[in-house]
């Protein structure tokens, strides 16, 4: 049983993928598995901390204007990442392809496509798509017709992908969200057990709005001495943000802090410090949507604007509407000259201490948290057990 695991980019992709082949290593021990993602996303630094072998395929994200020298430079490296997929599942010969969206997973699904055509639909290696957001991207909407069953966690998804094999399948999560308590991971952190834990992150590459609004929260939060903050600034690296750097230096201009304000870049522990936390300020992407739910830690939920679809919002108000987080939006505002969508730190400030000041508010918070997560957890179960069983059986490299 050989399955080929691929998506990534950021943690949002790579998670699920790191929970499924869990699941099939407990469902299945002698399971072969590889990854396949890009040298430079963050699946180059988590996939091998779970142990499991991974190759890489350029890819790049689709840009929007398709008359554009990027578009050719986007069709160039897809098809050079495609032929280099296409080596790479002749070395392997997976049974089955996993794959949860994203550019990074684009050159694997479309080198089973190529290899089915050129062999003349001899040799077929059968795709799954796993679907996380409430708004499927480009990349799964281009696959759905190259895959078998797609798998989604919202059920309004299921109109926006036609597929006669898709289904509400739930978002996979690591056992380790679900198995840390709140005293064993205040202990290892180093947490007292009366104070209040805070965990701030944009994500695995980070969001320039939660940075900056943190860092500006930080004076008016200054005086609550039992306050422990963590905040995860991301690794984003690019020619307009660059996160850590942009934190520094916002950080310098800070005239008074809690005194345990502690930040980083990325937080490999994120399931220990989910679990001693009292609240969690995070973005909206699918993966801390359901992380939080799993652990039901109250969060206040800051969804990134303008995405295509406005994938994220949707992602929050899904659990909006169902009383399991708190939202905050986005204000657009000019910041040196550019339009850029902003959270004042004030308001952060007052939305952190409110909820801290508030057991009521956060215990019904994490009720209905645990409560959307429930609901999915069976279903999730049922999709792993299911790819696991039909890899073995109905599946195969020829089917």
């Amino acid at each position: 049983m050989r399955v080929l695991l691929t998506g990534g980019g950021s943690g949002g992709h790579v998670s699920p993928m790191l929970a499924v082949a869990e699941a099939l290593v407990e469902l299945e021990p002698t399971v072969s598995l590889c990854y396949l993602g890009v040298r430079n996303g963050l699946e180059a630094d988590l996939v091998p901390r779970a142990d499991i072998p991974i190759r890489f395929a350029p890819a790049i994200g689709m840009p929007t204007s398709v008359a554009s020298l990027a578009m050719l430079r986007f069709i160039f490296t897809l098809i050079l990442g495609v032929l280099t997929a296409t080596g790479h599942l002749i070395a392997f010969r997976p049974k089955v392809i996993i794959a949860s969206g994203g550019f990074a997973s684009a050159p694997a699904v479309f080198a089973s496509a190529f290899l089915r055509t050129i062999t003349f639909g001899l040799w077929r290696i059968p795709v799954y798509l796993h679907e996380q957001n409430a708004v499927p991207g480009r990349m799964n909407k281009a696959a759905a017709r190259i895959a078998q069953q797609i798998g989604v966690v919202h059920a309004i998804s299921l109109d926006r992908i036609p597929h006669s094999g898709n289904e509400v399948v739930g978002y996979p999560v690591r056992a380790e969200f679900r198995t840390i308590d709140r005293a064993t991971a205040r202990k290892k952190l180093g947490i007292p057990e009366d104070a209040d834990y805070v965990v701030v992150t944009g994500g695995s590459q980070g969001a320039r709005t939660i940075n900056r609004a943190v860092v500006d929260a930080l004076p008016f939060l200054a005086d609550r001495k039992n306050l422990y903050l963590t905040h995860s600034t991301g690794a984003m690296l690019g020619k307009e943000y660059d996160a850590v750097k942009d934190t520094k230096r916002r950080l310098k201009s800070v005239t008074s802090k809690p005194e345990h304000y502690t930040v980083t870049e990325y937080l490999h522990d994120m399931p220990l410090h989910l679990a001693a936390a009292d609240l969690a300020v995070i973005r909206g992407g699918a993966g801390s949507l359901v992380e939080i739910c799993t652990q039901g830690l109250p969060a206040l939920v800051i969804p990134k604007a303008n995405l295509p679809g406005d994938s994220q919002v949707v992602n929050a108000r899904e659990l909006a509407v169902r009383g399991a987080i708190e939202l905050l939006y986005e204000e657009p505002a000019l910041v040196d000259g550019r339009l850029l969508e902003v959270v004042p730190g004030k308001l952060l400030a007052e939305k952190i201490a409110s909820l801290l000041d508030d057991s009521d508010r956060r215990i019904q918070l994490s009720d209905a948290a645990r409560g959307v997560f429930d609901r999915r957890a069976a279903s999730r179960r049922s999709e792993e057990r299911r790819v696991g069983k039909e890899c073995r059986s109905r599946w195969s490299p020829y089917h």
